[in-house]
């Protein structure tokens, strides 16, 4: 997997830099996502992975 176009966000969930259409700030610290794809849907950022996450956005 090629850490610099994806992240695991969650146990479940790997998204890629190209998919995230908008990032809103949720509850307890987290981050929510809507993603673009064939199905569109909101996941959210656990909260370990909040700091790392934006980090990585921002490389």
């Amino acid at each position: 997997m090629d850490q610099n176009r994806f992240f695991k966000i969650n146990r479940s969930q790997i998204v890629s830099k190209n998919s995230i259409e908008k990032i809103d700030s949720y509850f307890n610290h987290r981050v929510k996502l809507s993603i673009t794809n064939p199905r569109d849907q909101e996941f959210i950022v656990s909260r370990p992975k909040t700091s790392d996450f934006k980090e990585w956005l921002n490389n």
